[in-house]
């Protein structure tokens, strides 16, 4: 008996000769109904710039539990599970909205819940300018250049390294994937014609958040 409210049980059992057990025992017990539906929640983050696998958590008061947890991507069909992966797109900003909710197994349903973001994908540039190449006069003989980018954190990952020397435009034009961590420039050059012997700038904090966008770095 399953019904919420007072049940007695009555038990008794018979042996290998027909003996009947005479006196037989009673149980009681109370089953309180269960109205209370599921709380399920999301771990989505606002903005992502990589791929996303976001987490639905659900959690029911009774001691059956969950009985499942649906979501829908995008207006997109129906489906069951608590794990979602999503990849970034190639590039722009793409908006994302996920609907989700659970049931348990007293048959109560979760209102739903709806949670928006955004995915970035691309790739932007880090121009590495010598002075004002790019609008004068080109690096002059006997100069060069040689650049280091991380990302993260100013001792992060390597993602870029190059040099350049003489005779050459002055412009680097370095593309990096868009990123909501920042990349650190180490910039080392060498200008005989001002009696500098590889001399270092250093540009921390640089964002490339928008796909196509260009940051100009004079050194």
């Amino acid at each position: 008996m399953t019904a919420p409210g007072a049940h007695t049980l009555e038990f008794w059992s018979v042996d290998q000769n027909g003996l009947t057990e005479t006196i037989h025992k009673t149980a009681n017990y109370t089953i309180v109904a269960d109205t209370t539906p599921p709380s399920t929640t999301s771990n989505a983050q606002p903005a992502y710039w990589t791929n996303a696998l976001i987490t639905l958590t659900a959690t029911d008061a009774s001691t059956l539990g969950v009985k499942a947890t649906y979501y829908i991507l995008d207006g997109g069909a129906t489906k069951t599970g608590t794990s979602i992966s999503i990849a970034k797109p190639a590039s722009g900003t793409v908006t994302h909205t996920l609907v989700f909710w659970s049931v348990d197994w007293s048959g109560n349903v979760e209102s739903q819940h709806s949670v928006s973001f955004d995915m970035t994908g691309g790739t932007g540039t880090i121009r590495l300018v010598w002075g004002s190449s790019d609008t004068g006069s080109p690096p002059g003989p006997g100069t060069a250049m040689a650049w280091t980018i991380r990302r993260g954190t100013p001792g992060g990952t390597i993602v870029s390294t190059g040099s350049a020397a003489y005779p050459w435009s002055g412009v680097n034009n370095v593309v990096l994937p868009v990123s909501n961590q920042p990349y650190f420039v180490t910039v080392d050059w060498d200008d005989p014609d001002w009696y500098v012997e590889w001399d270092q700038t250093y540009f921390p904090n640089i964002y490339l958040s928008t796909d196509g966008q260009v940051v100009r770095l004079s050194y």
